[in-house]
């Protein structure tokens, strides 16, 4: 009987296949457990025969059955949900992958789950520390976590959705390009890139040839000004757009 294999296996993280032999055997033994539950008095034996309840619903589970094919496409389908909300769409690709072992590899395996990433100031950066030089003049220090991103970038596989916004807190200004440091490592996958930012903020990104970016389909900049630093901040910067900076020029749309 193919179910003994299940019942042994501490942790099943591949698809289970079930005869309908397999499913009546199953369903005696949860009803047969559920009675004796009844009558234990002794808490720890109680627990270990909830635990063998719930290993055997968790094999009996139709969903624990589906073929890796058709999870990942209810996977994509549940993240296409949140639309353009990619945060939520991030933490929905998060979610799927936390449930369970099993899930976890089918998530891992569905590369267009991970094929958004957002970024934002206010959410990867914190100020650690405050050092106040004078009355008016305060030096923070600022933690920033990106360090997940490589890894995150690495599930998408292939072409891969940017959203970056670097417009929050004046003490995170400077935390621009550590945002964009790691994003720049897989420049060669980047379909689409949304950027919101002080003018400096993606300098970077503007100086790359225009090969750096092959599949890159669409552009999107929404730039912050401040009007008493206009002249020191944007002046030199604009006469980098749009005929000095060629990494934009293969983008379909602009």
């Amino acid at each position: 009987m193919a179910v003994t294999r299940y019942l042994a296996q501490p942790r099943i993280e591949d698809p289970i296949w079930l005869e309908p032999s397999d499913v009546s055997f199953l369903r005696t033994r949860i009803s047969e457990a559920e009675a004796k539950l009844q009558s234990i008095d002794d808490e720890i034996s109680k627990s270990a025969k909830l635990v063998e309840i719930a290993s055997l619903r968790n094999i009996l589970s139709l969903v624990r059955r589906a073929p890796p094919e058709i999870l990942s496409e209810i996977f994509e389908f549940v993240c296409a949900h949140w639309g353009f909300d990619f945060i939520k769409t991030m933490r929905c690709a998060l979610v799927l992958a936390a449930v369970c072992a099993a899930r976890r590899k089918v998530a891992l395996a569905t590369p267009r789950i991970w094929s958004t990433i957002s970024l934002r100031n206010d959410e990867v950066c914190r100020v650690v520390n405050k050092e106040q030089k004078d009355e008016d003049d305060f030096e923070p220090e600022v933690a920033v976590d990106v360090d997940w991103v490589p890894e995150w970038i690495t599930r998408s596989q292939g072409p891969l959705d940017v959203i970056l916004d670097c417009f929050t807190a004046k003490e995170y200004d400077f935390a621009a390009g550590l945002l964009l440091d790691p994003i720049l490592q897989f420049c060669h996958r980047i379909r689409s890139l949304d950027l919101t930012g002080l003018p400096p903020s993606f300098l970077d990104l503007y100086s790359l040839p225009s090969s750096s970016l092959p599949l890159l389909e669409k552009v999107s900049l929404t730039l912050a000004i401040d009007d008493e630093d206009f002249d020191d901040e944007f002046g030199g910067w604009l006469t980098l757009l749009p005929r000095r900076s060629e990494v934009f020029l293969g983008a379909l749309k602009l």
